[in-house]
């Protein structure tokens, strides 16, 4: 459990302290946290049991939703500074899981997919990173085929 804190959460405050402190002395910068939907609802685990799949456990659920809760406080903290701060919560990605869990996970999203690696987490960062969410900060955009709207 120590481990997935700090691969999840612990370092995730690490990177934005020193971004954080370059960004806000040049007085500008954008800094863009990976979050998940795993930190906005609890999920039913019947899906992974029935495919074979391996459960999420718990505690990484609650990293990702301190990776949010810290998004929120740092935009607070360092948007008077220059500094934007906002998180992407993804859902699930397809990355080699069985065919029958890529059906069931499918299944309960509103675009009927799951998300495609190098392709749809793209204009989510690129917006964030750019002028053109120039008045976006604190904010947790969920990337996930509308999996969170179907809950």
């Amino acid at each position: 459990m120590a481990e997935l804190i700090q691969v999840n959460l612990t370092s995730v405050l690490y990177i934005c302290q020193v971004f954080g402190r370059i960004m806000a002395a040049q007085g500008f910068g954008s800094i863009i946290n990976i979050a998940s939907i795993a930190g906005i609802l609890g999920r039913g685990r019947e899906m992974y049991r029935s495919t074979g799949l391996a459960e999420q456990p718990v505690d990484y659920a609650a990293a990702k939703a301190g990776v949010i809760g810290m998004t929120k406080d740092l935009a607070a903290y360092l948007s008077p500074l220059g500094v934007r701060v906002n998180s992407i919560s993804p859902g699930g990605f397809e990355r080699g899981q069985s065919a029958d869990f890529v059906r069931a996970y499918s299944s309960a999203t509103a675009m009927r997919r799951m998300g495609q690696d190098g392709v749809d987490l793209k204009g989510a960062a690129l917006f964030l990173a750019s002028s053109a969410s120039a008045y976006v900060t604190g904010h947790d955009l969920v990337v996930d085929g509308g999996f969170v709207a179907c809950k």
